[in-house]
């Protein structure tokens, strides 16, 4: 398990926010007065990845998505803006070979 807290990178485009193992936490997104708003996260480095799923936002509103359990990912943190996205925020922490052995 990682000793150093999590982090966190807010987005507004598709991006590859981390390549390599990770815990994932959560997302917290914010959806735009168009519609709802919805954001895909893949466990990989691309949208070709294993899929987690897709989370979405009520129009105008603030979705704070917390799992009940840490996720490990082994290849990277992917994700894919969809549409009325204001921004969205992704909460994960880098795991290093020492955390590796520890899980």
């Amino acid at each position: 398990m990682p000793e150093e807290p999590y982090t966190w990178k807010r987005l507004t485009a598709d991006q590859r926010v981390h390549t390599g193992p990770l815990v994932f936490r959560g997302v917290i997104l914010a959806a735009d007065a168009v519609g709802t708003a919805d954001v895909t996260i893949y466990d990989g480095n691309d949208a070709g990845g294993h899929q987690l799923g897709t989370f979405r936002a009520a129009v105008s509103t603030t979705e704070v998505i917390g799992l009940p359990a840490l996720l490990h990912f082994s290849q990277g943190l992917f994700v894919d803006i969809g549409s009325n996205v204001e921004e969205c925020v992704v909460v994960y922490a880098p795991l290093v070979p020492s955390d590796l052995a520890e899980a």
